[in-house]
């Protein structure tokens, strides 16, 4: 049996469909915003990763040669700062995120030892902001910031533990914008925190 539609009700499916559109576009674009927010916070992680290995591999040789297992503070807190820039302008090619602000960076070094544990406490976001600020001035807008280094600075972590061995804190928290709406629209903010500790070889 085929069906005739009337005059009336030919036009019918134009309407609905124009009426659903703006309700469809927004919910692919809120699809696309989380899963591409996954994607920048994973990138950002992996680049915080590797510029707490890179930092942990700056130790001062003279002190190794007599059994002193030391980080260099300064060498460290470069060797991480330039890493994690190199990655950012991955993350923007691959992700294509943008920043709305600076990149803020701390980088804190604890040479502890088993005979001088140091404490490793969870740091605040309002203290990181205030550790960042000395650079801030010289750094151009998306440019990474960076936060003093302290060989026996108490604070930098996520988590608070007793260390016993050499250890870099590398903690980054960058405003993002990126997606096709909202993400765009509204900016969100990642925070990344990896250490990398310079063990004894097992005897």
């Amino acid at each position: 049996m085929v069906k005739v539609f009337g005059a009336d009700e030919s036009g019918s499916v134009g309407p609905l469909v124009i009426l659903l559109l703006p309700a469809l576009v927004f919910v692919i674009s809120l699809v696309v915003d989380v899963g591409l927010l996954f994607v920048c916070k994973n990138l950002g992680a992996t680049a915080v990763d590797i510029a707490a290995l890179a930092a942990a591999q700056e130790i001062d040789l003279d002190r190794l040669a007599v059994g002193e297992r030391y980080i260099k503070p300064q060498e460290a807190e470069t060797t991480a700062r330039t890493w994690i820039g190199d990655n950012l302008t991955t993350l923007v090619r691959l992700a294509g995120c943008s920043f709305p602000g600076d990149v803020a960076v701390s980088v804190v070094v604890y040479n502890a030892t088993r005979d001088a544990p140091l404490t490793h406490e969870p740091f605040k976001r309002h203290e990181m902001r205030s550790h960042i600020s000395s650079n801030r001035a010289s750094q151009p807008k998306g440019g990474v910031d960076s936060g003093g280094v302290d060989s026996d600075h108490a604070g930098g972590a996520e988590k608070g533990r007793l260390l016993k061995d050499p250890t870099v804190c590398v903690t980054m928290s960058l405003p993002i914008r990126n997606g096709l709406l909202l993400g765009r629209l509204i900016p969100a903010e990642i925070t990344a925190h990896a250490d990398a500790s310079v063990m004894e070889k097992p005897h």
